[in-house]
């Protein structure tokens, strides 16, 4: 979780106060492939095929960020195909 302090003026003095923020739960298809470091295209291409799962709501599609990480970690490697 990502913290940081803020600095507030008010007529009865200054106050810190701390706000902190976390990634989002859910990510949209150029966040995700932002993240990845690959083009959109090949993210739609992968969510077409099932194998990024995404959920649609309305006309968004969302990717889950940490079932997309998970998945990453069980990935097979380029190297482990030599």
């Amino acid at each position: 979780m990502l913290c940081r302090f803020s600095v507030f003026a008010f007529s009865e003095g200054v106050f810190p106060v701390k706000t902190c923020t976390q990634p989002p739960f859910f990510i949209n298809v150029r966040e995700a492939a932002d993240l990845l470091g690959v083009s959109e295209k090949l993210v739609w291409r992968a969510v077409w095929r099932g194998d990024i799962p995404a959920k649609k709501l309305g006309r968004r599609t969302l990717i889950d960020r940490q079932q997309l990480v998970d998945s990453l970690e069980d990935a097979p490697c380029a190297k482990d195909w030599e």
